[in-house]
């Protein structure tokens, strides 16, 4: 008998009065074969083996919730194990996967490691062809899980990449406002004459687009004991595009206030000055810019682990929004100056205002994700 099938999970020994080993009984296992039959399967019966995994893990969590279980498997097995929360549940309380006798069995169809962090798996004298993690919907890394390889230990596919879609796109800007400016106020006739005010000045610049999110992360991985990965990835995914900067409206400048008259009695006087015009600015509003990469899988093992393959890379930082186009604002005029008394001058007009209207820079690429690494 096998060392290891004395101290296997789910395995319990006696002895009998004349010294002969009893058969041994299994607690907290399935089996499972490519011969066996789900309506008739039996928990801990190596005689009543399971025909697929999913019937068998909804067994075992159903008998024993949040305890530690074991899959043995009779042959090699040509369906998979999907998705469920059965396999969250398993994964979280400890689940082994293992031939039951020394030879070298194989799961031949993908298994699913669950979206539940930090699952526990063990793994002894078997092949997965295909082992994934439900992709990671965040930004920060979690532990997908801990697998711990003994005897022939392995996994010709693992796939812990974080979710394909990109970072969120960031919003655009709105196109900037058209306000009017209220003219300025006309200056006062007198002795010598009041100037009139500068028109108001106004903005109509574009909104900036919003920054890009950040991309989303691969996940970490613990691996304990020994066995080969064949090819690994975990792959962050791409930040997001930076929002489009809003085009520039079409705002009006305030008309200079008209100069005020002069009312000397005799001497020449010139009139008030006019009033300068409202300034404007319309031009786009900037892009917004793109969100930084996912990191990487950190995947730290054993000495005893061989990784073949591996593609561990940061996500692509997110390209930049595109600046808005300028807007076509309209300058205040000058006010126009007063007139002058006893041969004075009329006053000088106010200066037009001035326009800024300018395309609206692009935003920023985002900056690249961590690469990963195993430690």
């Amino acid at each position: 008998m096998s060392p290891f099938l004395l101290f296997s999970p789910g395995v319990r020994m006696g002895s009998l009065s004349n010294g002969a080993a009893p058969p041994p009984s299994y607690e907290r296992t399935a089996f499972v074969s490519s011969t066996g039959d789900d309506g008739t399967a039996a928990l801990n019966d190596p005689d009543l083996p399971y025909l697929t995994l999913e019937a068998a893990v909804f067994a075992l969590v159903t008998e024993y919730p949040a305890e530690a279980t074991t899959l043995r498997l009779l042959s090699n097995i040509s369906t998979g194990l999907d998705y469920s929360l059965e396999v969250d549940n398993v994964l979280t309380a400890g689940l082994t996967i293992m031939s039951h006798a020394e030879t070298v069995y194989s799961v031949n169809n993908i298994v699913s490691l669950g979206q539940a962090g930090d699952s526990i798996l063990a793994l002894h004298n078997v092949t997965l062809a295909t082992a994934s993690k439900i992709p990671l919907a965040s930004t920060t890394p979690f532990t997908a899980a801990t697998i711990t390889g003994s005897g022939t230990t392995t996994i010709s596919s693992l796939d812990i990449s974080a979710a394909s879609s990109s970072g969120t796109t960031g919003s655009d800007g709105s196109t900037g406002p058209s306000p009017v400016g209220n003219a300025g106020a006309n200056g006062g006739d007198g002795d010598p004459p009041d100037s009139g005010s500068p028109g108001d000045s106004v903005n109509g610049d574009g909104e900036a687009g919003g920054v890009g999110g950040d991309g989303n992360a691969a996940w970490n991985l613990t691996l304990v004991g020994s066995g080969t990965i064949s090819v690994l990835t975990g792959a962050g995914a791409i930040g997001g595009t930076g929002g489009n900067g809003g085009a520039g409206g079409v705002p009006t400048g305030g008309v200079g206030g008209t100069g005020g008259n002069s009312t000397a009695p005799s001497d020449p006087q010139d009139g008030g000055a006019g009033g300068p015009g409202g300034n404007v600015a319309a031009s786009g509003g900037i892009g917004g810019d793109g969100g930084t990469g996912g990191s990487g899988s950190i995947v730290t093992k054993a000495a005893g682990w061989t990784i073949t393959t591996s593609n561990l890379i940061g996500g692509s930082g997110g390209a930049g929004g595109i600046g808005g186009l300028a807007g076509s604002g309209i300058v205040g005029a000058g006010g126009v100056g007063g007139n002058g008394a006893n041969g004075g001058n009329s006053g000088s007009s106010g200066d037009d205002g001035t326009l800024t209207a300018e395309l609206g820079a692009d935003g920023l690429l985002g900056a690249d994700g961590a690469a990963g690494t195993i430690v």
